[in-house]
């Protein structure tokens, strides 16, 4: 396959050496220009497969070539050349995603990094029956460290650095980190292919688990497309709660949000959690749990809550609490949530993916889960024997290695109590 190059630079003898020396190269025709507009002619009327610019022209910066690209949904890999980095460097912030050489740049080194951004037209390959989300936890789970080189319909070409199962770097245009992943897997991909890495890599956007990080994602593409959405995330949920029992009215005065509010946000929780209507003496003695959840709020330092959560129900079997006005709609409010947490359309659909490529049922994996939000800690804890988690709610002062010991040292009172 032969490739279309464009080379844009404003120094004849610079830019005759370099149509002359890439020109060699059987697989690659050279189109070189002198300035912005010749360029953009070109760009426009016979579009190259690789842009390489200088960034100083006469008539014109090289990153407007960037936004004629995004205004004429242009996606081709672009290398920018410039013998003033630092000059450029508030406008090279802006682009991230750009690949940068600094002159005098050698002939050898040009045709490598030329060479890099074409590969991915070598090995892409027709994504098949897999999408973008599966061959993440493929390679998460195998531990894989490579690049995956991607082609989409609305966005052009993109590319996924991971390092031993991990999300690095994501590069898709100026985009790059999370919002460029985020498009990565809402796009239609064309093509897919890989490059196993074979130097370490510097630079690094991305710090979450993929575990964590493909759940999270996930959610957010779910709720973007939900037709009717109740809460934007469990975030908005917990930031909710937590306010409101954090901010305590004074003596005397009445609660800054009626009672009817919560009741209201209840009935919209429910068929979300799948709570049913069930007593909760159906299911164990509340006076015995109520005691320990009691002795847990008292033992921890600026602890406002503890309750127990049936998940089969989302029904509370045990709750003690140190706010006065913290009514049952408050208690209900956070079950459910706890509830959507650990058992949520969105946690069983990454465990079906995961149990897909595993050959194997990936259930209940959440055992743990610990919540910050503006003011407030929430632990939460799972009782596999007794289908039930355990929510100790605290203000941030509290310690929270002392919030987790004391949890989880009261889940066998908790248990022999259910």
């Amino acid at each position: 396959m032969k490739y279309h190059i464009l080379i844009v630079e404003d120094e004849s003898t610079l830019l005759r050496g370099l149509v002359r020396g890439l020109g060699q190269a059987p697989n690659l025709h050279i189109t070189g220009c002198a300035t912005y507009q010749e360029g953009l002619n070109v760009l426009l009327h016979d579009t190259p497969d690789l842009l390489l610019t200088d960034l100083n022209l006469p008539d014109r910066s090289g990153f407007d070539f960037l936004n004629e690209m995004n205004a004429h949904n242009i996606r081709i890999p672009v290398l920018v050349m410039t013998a003033y980095r630092a000059v450029f460097a508030p406008q090279l912030s802006q682009n991230p995603g750009l690949t940068v050489l600094e002159k005098p740049i050698g002939l050898k080194e040009l045709r490598q990094a030329i060479d890099e951004k074409l590969s991915f037209y070598e090995t892409a390959k027709p994504i098949g029956p897999f999408q973008l989300a599966d061959y993440l936890q493929i390679s998460g789970m195998g531990r894989h460290t490579l690049s995956f080189l991607l082609e989409l319909e609305e966005y052009g070409q993109a590319e996924i650095d991971i390092v031993e199962g991990d999300i690095w770097n994501v590069r898709l245009g100026t985009k790059t980190g999370k919002e460029a992943l985020q498009l990565c897997l809402s796009g239609t991909i064309r093509n897919i292919g890989y490059r196993q890495r074979e130097s370490e890599l510097q630079e690094r956007q991305i710090y979450d688990r993929w575990e964590e990080l493909l759940l999270d994602m996930l959610r957010q593409e779910d709720e973007a497309n939900r037709v009717e959405l109740e809460w934007q995330s469990q975030d908005e949920l917990f930031g909710i709660i937590a306010e409101s029992m954090t901010e305590l009215p004074a003596a005397g005065e009445p609660p800054k949000t009626s009672d009817d509010a919560h009741i209201q946000l209840v009935n919209e929780l429910k068929p979300q959690s799948n709570v049913l209507t069930v007593e909760p003496e159906e299911y164990t003695d509340m006076a015995n749990v109520n005691a320990v959840c009691q002795e847990v709020v008292g033992d921890v330092t600026d602890a406002l809550a503890c309750g127990v959560v049936d998940l089969s129900s989302g029904m509370l079997m045990g709750v003690h609490h140190t706010v006065p006005y913290f009514t049952q709609s408050y208690l209900d409010a956070v079950a459910a949530a706890a509830v959507d947490l650990f058992r949520g359309k969105n946690v069983r659909r990454v465990e079906q993916l995961l149990g897909k490529h595993r050959g194997a049922t990936v259930q209940d994996s959440f055992q743990e889960i610990f919540v910050s939000s503006d003011n407030v800690y929430h632990f939460m804890k799972i009782i596999p024997a007794k289908g039930a988690v355990v929510v100790l709610v605290t203000r941030k002062t509290t310690n929270q290695g002392m919030g987790w010991a004391s949890l989880r040292s009261a889940v066998t009172d908790i248990a022999s109590a259910l």
